[in-house]
């Protein structure tokens, strides 16, 4: 469930704490049947079967003839985690006014430490972020360290699931089926267009630029539109303000943008066998400022393999040759006849551990599947790096 935008909001810096719990599903067996849907935006879906059937974990919970371990998803079954699309979001709302910029602000910039900067209101561009050259990363403007005032800008909670969200799938055996989907794709806030004033700065040399594209080792003596009488004498600054020549240097318009989020993580793990025929969707968004700023969000990401023998045998520790892995375009032959279900029990491996055609030996990650899908990232987790058959176009 998605909390409505006017129930909570949050901070830049409290991302890292806003978690979600997510869905988390365990048992001796999971089966989504056709039709079924699981929808957590931007949240975590864990589905774990624990491939154990003995006296110590019964097998109650086993019908219909399914298998211990499996982790099964039918035809049309649906797992979506994507982040939330489409949030109207004004676009006023990355403005952030700096009330006085001191030497907190600036000191990793020396030269504006006694120039016209210091003590001075500043208004900045929170999605302008980078590194200087010199190493001190920066947001807003290079010239000094906002990033204090930018966390202090509420969210709704429907911004913060802008990001798509992870899915797992461990058991002995994993299988989806053709026409399953699992959509971890990242969403997008709209930011609806509007005029923006930020502070524009004269350098000694009669330019003007942006505050967000100010140089640190330049000398400003002004701020467009603005003119300053100093009274040394009594300490004081006047300045006058022509609201004409400032609207025109420090004010533009700027049409409707996207600001995308990062699409989750799938993580698949069949101890004894994978076979994935499932859609994958793991596309990312970058908008106009994102490309600009080289901010563009990463693309979904896909685990294949992985150590879970103490999750999925709780009680025995079964020594078992581990799966071999190849990438090729897609899964080989038909690997789902008429009338294969949950319950249909897979060809048990055979004696040649090189045949890759094996399922019980060889777990083939469909690239074709995952690049359409709009993946970007894939892991594959092998107990040697020779268990990896390259095949397939990346």
């Amino acid at each position: 469930a998605t909390a409505a935008d006017d129930t909570t909001n949050s901070t830049d810096s409290a991302d890292a704490l806003f978690r979600p719990l997510g869905i988390t599903i365990g048992g001796a067996a999971i089966t989504l049947e056709s039709g079924a849907l699981l929808e957590a935006p931007g949240h975590r879906v864990s589905l774990t079967a624990v491939a154990e059937n003995d006296a110590a974990v019964s097998a109650a919970g086993l019908r219909d003839g399914e298998i211990a371990g499996r982790v099964y998803l039918d035809s049309d079954a649906v797992i979506d985690v994507a982040g939330l699309a489409g949030i109207e979001v004004p676009l006023s709302n990355v403005l952030v006014p700096v009330p006085r910029l001191g030497l907190n602000e600036l000191a990793d910039s020396p030269l504006q430490r006694n120039g016209l900067l210091f003590g001075s209101a500043v208004v900045i561009d929170s999605r302008l972020s980078g590194v200087r050259d010199d190493g001190v990363a920066w947001v807003g403007t290079p010239l000094a360290n906002v990033a204090g005032y930018v966390e202090q800008v509420s969210r709704g909670v429907r911004e913060l699931l802008s990001d798509g969200g992870d899915i797992s799938l461990i058991g002995g055996e994993v299988i989806g089926r053709e026409n399953s989907v699992l959509n971890l794709s990242g969403g997008y806030i709209h930011y609806l267009g509007a005029r923006l004033e930020t502070t524009r700065l004269v350098a000694a040399n009669g330019s003007v630029v942006d505050i967000g594209n100010a140089d640190p080792n330049v000398r400003y003596v002004g701020f467009a539109g603005q003119a300053i009488e100093a009274h040394p004498r009594w300490n004081l600054d006047q300045r006058y303000v022509n609201p004409l020549l400032s609207a025109l240097l420090g004010s533009r318009y700027e049409a409707d943008d996207i600001w995308g989020g990062d699409a989750g993580v799938l993580t698949v793990a069949g101890q004894n066998g994978t076979l994935l025929a499932s859609t994958v969707e793991g596309r990312a968004y970058a908008g106009r400022q994102q490309v600009i700023s080289r901010q563009q969000p990463l693309g979904g990401g896909v685990t294949f393999g992985g150590s879970y023998t103490s999750v999925l045998y709780p009680s025995t520790s079964p020594v078992t040759a581990g799966l071999s892995y190849r990438l090729a375009e897609r899964l080989p032959g038909t690997p789902f006849g008429d009338g294969f279900g949950a319950g249909t029990v897979l060809t048990p491996r055979g004696a040649d551990a090189g045949n890759r055609d094996d399922a019980g030996w060889w777990v083939t990650v469909p690239v074709a599947t995952l690049r359409d899908g709009g993946i970007s990232r894939l892991r594959v987790l092998a107990d040697v790096a020779e268990a990896v058959d390259m095949g397939g176009e990346i």
